[in-house]
């Protein structure tokens, strides 16, 4: 079973498996949404702040976002922004637990490929994940 994340660094994975970053400064939710894609085969990497997230983005290359857009340090859009700058084929799926719908619906006209408001149904996360890394 999955173990408590002892750290929130990203960390550059290597091998053939589909890199998955994920953004959340819940620590439940990072944890989980870690566990949920590593049990899938999916190399993961999990940081908690906005800035965290650009830097991870600047220095690995991922097949995919996993954005919580209620950040403490840095508003989720910005790093979407950025993502969308530095990496335009990167996949991005947008999370919240307390925004409006409509703040989700700009996440995907910034170019978000999906929105999924928390709580998260894990079935619903992994088919997203799954259908956004193959197309």
């Amino acid at each position: 079973m999955c173990q408590a994340m002892q750290n929130h660094e990203a960390v550059p994975h290597g091998g053939g498996r589909r890199q998955i970053l994920v953004v959340d400064d819940e620590v439940q939710v990072l944890q989980l949404f870690r566990c949920l894609l590593e049990r899938e085969g999916y190399a993961v990497s999990g940081v908690s702040s906005g800035g965290a997230a650009v830097e991870a983005l600047n220095s690995n290359r991922f097949d995919l976002l996993v954005l919580d857009i209620g950040l403490p340090d840095m508003n989720g859009f910005d790093v979407l922004r950025i993502a969308r700058i530095q990496t335009p084929e990167l996949a991005v799926i947008v999370t919240s637990g307390n925004m409006p719908e409509t703040a989700l619906r700009i996440a995907g006209d910034l170019g978000a490929a999906a929105e999924l408001q928390k709580p998260v149904i894990p079935r619903i996360f992994l088919q997203t994940v799954r259908e956004l890394l193959v197309a």
